[in-house]
């Protein structure tokens, strides 16, 4: 499901990168950039995630509490907590137990 979701996102992108004028778009290493190829702004990241949580409903949270969340899922789903730990790249297994 995540495969098929990132051909599609990369579908876009290429779309994305051909409508661009050539001399506008920026090549960088990222999966997720702007329209023009740039990294993404955190600011309007945030904003942008925000505004999807108050179209659909759903309560205020930080971005930032998904990883939290993914920790959890993760680890309530039996995967062993060294696998969580490199996943969500924190540097001690007690950081992805105390989340």
């Amino acid at each position: 499901m995540v495969v098929d979701a990132l051909r599609e996102h990369e579908k876009r992108q290429r779309a994305e990168r051909t409508a661009a004028a050539r001399e506008t778009w920026t090549d960088t290493p990222y999966v997720f950039t702007s329209s023009v190829g740039t990294p993404l702004e955190p600011r309007i990241l945030t904003r942008t995630f925000h505004a999807l949580l108050e179209r659909h409903g759903f309560r205020k949270v930080r971005l930032h509490d998904l990883r939290h969340t993914c920790v959890s899922l993760l680890l309530s789903l039996g995967v062993h907590p060294r696998i969580v730990m490199e996943i969500v790249g924190h540097s001690a297994i007690e950081m992805t137990m105390y989340v």
